[in-house]
């Protein structure tokens, strides 16, 4: 039953508003997801040790640099909208007051080192005895099981052992991490939308469950391509070379400017002239450049010509230049471009939030625009218990009765929900892709005449590396992202396909599209027009910087938001210049969000009846991770830098070549205590008549020797051996694994973090592994249900059964190619030889014995 004070409610306060939720997380990844629900309406109580409150308190910067706790930038960001109350949960009475609030709660968040919970005697039995519809998260560095998950970690740690740093930097250089505190901002997002999709479930009566979030499986997520390509060809990718980018086009490694830096992009949907004509530049039209290949091998002297055209132009000049041409432009924003960027202004991106501390002071808003229950900062951080007589005296605010529990254990949470996703690439496909595992039918909307452009890439990417007749059926990216599917073909710019579209409508739930801004709009089938036709359709709408804004019809990808987002000014070698990751990484950070708001409006929709426009602009969602760095500028003037592998929190840390050709290893000294231990492995002959810095502190001031120290240490040994030392003594260290190494993580097999799926018999792909997901949950054995669709191959059962279309107008549309299935080709695509793929430097090695490692080899005849 829907109830008009459900829907006035969430109008005002958000789409998760009346959701309770227990928030036990310290630091980063736990409080992040938690300001995501808190932000969008629910009502999150903090928990916090007494006098010391969450660590994150004690985190610079601080406001005015002063270490006052209660102005820590990294805790004033990441608590907006929370009450924070003190218990002591390792006192009975603190335990017992907990359990209090679990009882009418609806979801407890914890970042634990995993069994504490179990240890303070709310473990997950203990909550689900207690509150049988209790959602309990759970963020940690490897997840609650397997043979990693009591090792010490940290963000360096969880980039080296994701997969991410081994294709990220120079190939001359060391292995590189994101700036700032990526892979714990990634990690709290991809648990809120896990935690979204089953509080969506709760909305609806099934049980409550334990979800567990591995870190290092977030980031492992994000390297589609790269996993994929070791999957189908046993391509394992390296880092850049220093002039070029390895991907076969020359261009793409970020280059100054007049005022700052710039990374130019071609699509190979424009013509080459278009960046001629962008940059005014004859030398460029030099047939050399003419071609992918042609760049790749003359790419010095490309990047040669780049500087020259780039000198005397400013940033904000080319990227207007570029929309005109047409040419994906990134250009490279530190805090301050940020906070003066006219797009972020016209988003109403800012907004004023007082505090007792700060006063009143600029915060980053929203990083999902939903209008119809919108994001909202309701409340500043709270002061150290300020709230704890209130909620232990009152209790939680008064909400209608939840839904009780009716459904039985294990049941998909997005059964019976239906998607059409005309979305193509990455982010919005591989969104696509998760709803499948999460129980959704997703029906894939194509078209003959123009495919998802993923389908296209087949250079290189053929299963095993032959021959074809229907390669746009085998492509690796396209496989993984896009699994679970149905997919039809709809050709959109004729008006009987859009009138096929519109009948499909009435039979949505949601639809996802990624369109430039206008086309929807120009198709007349934008929110409101699909609204009228589905009063409670929830309509996802990605761009690269969202409507009604005028950098709304700019083109961009994952590489190029990565500059403009700001994320790449925090990111490269100490004090290099800026850098960006051998990963669309904007795409995975856009789609967690994407995620977490498709599970909020579903919840909503079921308690108010109502729909929504979700309009993603992904250079929001990665702004918002940015937070305290923003923040750092605003209150103190900081714009910061690139300080390479070194921690900006203040531990003393690197990565370090060891033996092996490109094997490296990385170590982190975290407090004093680490900072000791790492002293006793190294040994006290290691630092010379200087001695070793007696303190953490001392040893960050003496970085550059400590450095020295490790690289001679670290390369007389092997990786394996390394690690194992550091690990002995209690230090966060691990291997930087490449793509190879990640399908053999002991960790992730345990977690049966791929999963080998068998695709279509008469496309050849056979039996590849797929990257699974992130999170377990105690009682849904969640899986990829089928491999991704062949083009058109639901044609019929989507127009004939689902909509009841007659054989006579189907055929008429197959006549038409409105719709239909391609035919395959007269002569077969031929794959790409492996050896001219290294040498391109597309790989940096091809591995013959990847099928017999991965466990999908072929049948002997």
């Amino acid at each position: 039953m829907v109830l008009a004070s459900d829907a006035a409610s969430t109008q005002r306060s958000g789409p998760l508003a009346g959701l309770r939720v227990l928030d036990i997380t310290r630091q980063i990844a736990g409080p992040y997801c938690t300001k995501l629900l808190a932000d969008y309406g629910a009502d999150v109580v903090k928990i916090e040790q007494p006098d010391i409150g969450d660590p994150s308190r004690h985190m610079p910067p601080f406001f005015h640099d002063d270490p006052n706790p209660e102005g820590s930038l990294h805790f004033l960001y990441l608590n907006t909208n929370k009450r924070s109350i003190t218990l002591d949960l390792e006192s009975e009475q603190g335990r017992q007051a907990f359990l209090d609030l679990a009882r009418d709660a609806d979801i407890v968040v914890e970042n634990f080192q995993p069994g504490t919970i179990d240890e303070l005697g709310i473990g997950w039995d203990t909550l689900h005895a207690l509150n049988p519809r209790l959602i309990l998260t759970s963020i940690s560095n490897f997840g609650q099981t397997g043979p990693y998950r009591d090792l010490p970690a940290g963000e360096l740690v969880e980039y080296a052992m994701s997969g991410m740093m081994a294709v990220s930097g120079r190939e001359d250089l060391s292995p590189l991490k994101h700036g700032l505190s990526q892979a714990q901002y990634g990690g709290g997002a991809y648990a809120a939308w896990t935690t979204t999709m089953l509080a969506f479930a709760q909305s609806t009566g099934a049980p409550g469950q334990w979800i567990d979030v591995s870190i290092q499986a977030v980031l492992a997520s994000e390297l589609t391509a790269n996993e994929a390509a070791y999957a189908w060809i046993g391509g394992v990718q390296g880092r850049r070379a220093p002039a070029g980018d390895g991907t076969g086009n020359g261009l793409s490694n970020i280059i100054p400017c007049a005022d700052g830096y710039v990374i130019v992009q071609h699509r190979n949907t424009e013509p080459w002239s278009s960046v001629v004509n962008l940059l005014r530049e004859p030398a460029l039209d030099d047939e050399r450049f003419q071609t992918n290949d042609g760049r790749a091998q003359n790419a010095e002297a490309l990047y040669s010509i780049l500087l020259k055209a780039l000198s005397a132009r400013t940033k904000l000049d080319l990227v207007d230049d570029a929309a005109v041409h047409r040419v994906l432009m990134g250009i490279v924003q530190d805090p301050k471009d940020m906070l003066n960027c006219p797009q972020l202004a016209a988003r109403k991106y800012w907004v004023d939030v007082e505090h007792p501390v700060t006063g009143t002071m600029k915060f980053p808003g929203a990083p999902v625009v939903m209008p119809g229950a919108p994001w909202s900062i309701r409340r500043h951080a709270p002061l150290l218990g300020e709230h704890t007589d209130e909620v232990l005296k009152q209790g939680w605010s008064s909400r209608p009765a939840p839904a009780p529990v009716s459904k039985p254990a294990g049941g998909l949470p997005l059964t019976g929900i239906r998607v059409l996703d005309l979305s193509s690439v990455v982010a919005m496909p591989y969104t696509g892709g998760m709803l499948t595992d999460l129980g959704a039918e997703v029906i894939k909307i194509e078209a003959l005449q123009r495919t998802d452009s993923s389908r296209s890439n087949a250079n290189g990417m053929l299963p095993d590396n032959q021959s074809t007749r229907e390669p746009w059926n085998v492509v690796a990216g396209f496989s993984v992202i896009n699994r679970g599917k149905r997919d039809i073909t709809i050709n959109m710019t004729e008006e009987r396909g859009r009138e096929v579209f519109r009948e499909l409508v009435k039979h949505a739930d949601i639809v996802v599209e990624n369109y430039t801004a206008r086309v929807m709009r120009a198709w007349n089938l934008d929110y409101e027009y699909l609204k009228a036709i589905n009063p409670d359709i929830i309509m996802v709408s990605n761009t690269g910087f969202g409507h009604d804004s005028p950098w709304e019809s700019y083109p961009a990808q994952g590489t190029s938001l990565e500059a403009t987002t700001g994320i790449a000014h925090f990111s490269g070698y100490l004090n290099g210049r800026p850098w960006t990751v051998g990963a669309s990484y904007p795409d995975y950070i856009s789609m967690w969000h994407t995620l977490f708001a498709i599970g909020s409006a579903l919840r909503r929709r079921t308690l108010t009846g109502q729909g929504d426009w979700i309009d993603l602009g992904m250079y929001q969602a990665n702004a918002s991770l940015l937070g305290e760095a923003l923040l750092d500028y605003i209150a103190n003037g900081r714009l910061g830098g690139r300080l390479g592998n070194r921690d900006h929190l203040g531990a003393v840390q690197g990565c370090y070549r060891t033996q092996g050709t490109d094997r490296w290893m990385v170590v982190s000294a975290q407090s004093d205590e680490q900072w000791r231990a790492l002293c006793g492995v190294l040994g006290s002959g290691a630092w010379g008549s200087n001695g070793a810095p007696s303190t953490l502190a001392a040893a960050r001031d003496r970085h550059d020797e400590v450095d020295r120290v490790l690289e001679a240490w670290a390369v007389a040994r092997t990786r394996e051996a390394a690690v194992d030392e550091m690990r002995a003594a209690g230090l966060p260290s691990g291997p930087v694994n490449d793509v190879r190494d990640l399908f053999l993580d002991p960790q992730l097999l345990h977690r049966g973090f791929y999963e080998l799926v068998d695709h279509d018999p008469s496309t050849g792909v056979g039996r590849r592994p797929l990257i699974g997901r992130a999170f377990q949950t105690s009682d849904t054995q969640f899986r990829i249900l089928r491999p991704a669709p062949t083009l058109g191959e639901a044609n019929e059962y989507v127009l004939k059964d689902l909509l009841g279309m007659s054989d006579e107008r189907f055929n008429a549309l197959v006549e038409a190619e409105i719709t239909g299935r391609r035919t395959p080709l007269d002569v077969p695509m031929q794959g790409v030889p492996l050896e001219k793929l290294q040498a391109a430097g597309r790989y940096k090695l091809m591995d013959p014995e990847y099928r017999n490692r991965l466990g999908n080899a072929p049948e002997p005849v």
